[in-house]
């Protein structure tokens, strides 16, 4: 039997949420409780014999620890107290602003920790926790819908970071979900010229496409309007239009576009010439051009 001179520990919980321990930077996890109440600790490294028994609070026992606190096998300590509450910091960052980019959380409890401990500790960089980062996040989150009838939106996703409404239709009769700003449907009734366009590579999941419509300012083509489609059709289309022109009258705004660029998809021109009669709609010359390309590599006339 052996005993450390510093026997103090800390209790930790992982990223499992089970209870570990850190002493002398070398990290444990519970193997057993003795009849006598006495707790066995063992060090998490796969190949390492280390352990520390412990009873009301202290150590009462090690093994497979030299008296410096560094193991008998040889193996570095996973990370210190100072930098484990660092990562935790950042953690609890990920669970209060669930929308922020993790790297963005990452970097700020970065610099606020080396700004109260100086620059020498060595904190992992992004590319190794990055991975127990975002599985942490996922964590936090509502699970994934198997089923579109069964999303629910939680309703901080419904607002915006000014703590407006951003939820412009949740219709589960044809499972279209739309999201548009005070802001961003005011922008929408002040343009007459909108763009409209689906796609498909960064639709939700379950979702058959994401579609937006964008409006010009004296600057640049925003986006101001969302939505996420279960599929193509008229019927689709239609009520998502439907929802967005009731949408736009509860707030006091009138949709009176001029015209509407769009791309050569039938279902999207026959339900915005029905919603929006008065404005003409155009087929969009990137569309027009991509779909000449494909037809004359379809027709084989390209060597």
């Amino acid at each position: 039997m052996s005993i450390v001179k510093d026997d103090s520990f800390s209790l930790i919980s992982t990223q499992s949420n089970k209870d570990g321990i850190v002493f002398k930077n070398y990290h444990f996890g519970m193997k057993r409780i003795n009849k006598n109440g006495t707790q066995v600790w063992i060090c998490t490294h796969k190949l390492c014999n280390a352990a520390i028994n412990i009873c009301n609070g202290s150590i009462v026992k090690t093994s497979s620890i030299k008296p410096d606190g560094s193991h008998e096998f040889e193996h570095q300590p996973k990370m210190s107290l100072d930098i484990y509450e660092c990562i935790k910091s950042i953690k609890r960052r990920i669970e209060e602003e669930p929308t922020a980019a993790v790297s963005l959380l990452y970097d700020q409890q970065v610099k606020k920790f080396r700004r109260e401990n100086g620059t020498a500790a060595s904190i992992p960089v992004f590319d190794r926790v990055k991975s127990s980062l975002y599985e942490y996040r996922s964590s936090k989150q509502p699970p994934v819908p198997k089923a579109l009838s069964s999303i629910d939106i939680p309703y901080r996703l419904t607002r915006t970071l000014l703590d407006q409404n951003f939820l412009l239709c949740n219709n589960q009769l044809v499972s279209v979900v739309g999201f548009a700003s005070s802001i961003g449907i005011k922008l929408l009734g002040d343009n007459a010229h909108w763009n409209a366009d689906g796609t498909f590579r960064t639709a939700p999941k379950l979702f058959y496409q994401s579609y937006s419509i964008h409006v010009w300012d004296n600057f640049s083509m925003k986006p101001v309007i969302y939505a996420a489609l279960p599929n193509k059709n008229t019927n689709t289309y239609d009520t998502f239009l439907n929802e967005l022109i009731v949408y736009a009258q509860i707030n006091g705004i009138s949709l009176t576009p001029k015209s509407i660029l769009i791309d050569f998809e039938m279902a999207a021109h026959q339900a915005f010439s029905k919603n929006f009669p008065t404005a003409k709609i155009k087929g969009c010359q990137f569309h027009f051009g991509q779909n000449i390309w494909r037809q004359i590599k379809k027709k084989g006339l390209i060597s």
